[in-house]
């Protein structure tokens, strides 16, 4: 992957017959994406530019996307599951927000406490959350953070993970 795109998400469906797709993303790519700007799909390492023709937030973490060279759905099929690229520098300084003092919650076990600090493991960045003398490092993956808001952090995490450090 060239240095100068960043993953954005990732498109997971086609949504009616006009080639329209939705797109799962971390990111708040209303704050990032505009129309006439270009976002690149990676197909079997090919990226391949398209021009946004409509961005819209669907719900939590999905967007629809329209693009200008695509009025079919057969014309995206074989975009389905692609990760998609943007070149955005407002999206490199997101990506380095070290997100200390934002507030994290987990659906299940509510307030986990304020990140101190934002480390860089191997493959991915590790928030450490403190609250009183308990820390709880939690990666920064999909699997793990549904949603950034503001400045609260809303997890899915394990109560293993919650204890791992205590």
């Amino acid at each position: 992957m060239s240095n100068s795109l960043r993953q954005i998400g990732k498109i997971f469906k086609a949504h009616g017959l006009r080639g329209d797709v939705k797109i799962y993303s971390n990111l708040d790519l209303m704050q990032f994406i505009k129309p006439d700007d270009f976002i690149y799909i990676n197909n079997d390492e090919n990226y391949i530019p398209f021009k946004i023709k409509e961005l819209k937030h669907f719900k939590k973490n999905i967007y629809l996307v329209s693009f200008k060279e695509i009025d079919h759905i057969q014309k995206i099929e074989n975009l389905i599951n692609c990760e998609i690229f943007s070149k955005n520098e407002k999206i490199f300084n997101a990506e380095e927000k070290n997100y200390h003092g934002f507030e994290v919650e987990d659906i299940k076990f509510g307030n986990i406490g304020k990140v101190s600090n934002k480390i860089q493991a191997s493959n991915y960045s590790v928030l450490i959350v403190r609250k009183e003398n308990r820390e709880v490092f939690i990666p920064m993956h999909d699997n793990f953070i549904l949603e950034i808001n503001g400045e609260k952090i809303k997890v899915k995490i394990n109560e293993d993970l919650l204890n791992l450090n205590n």
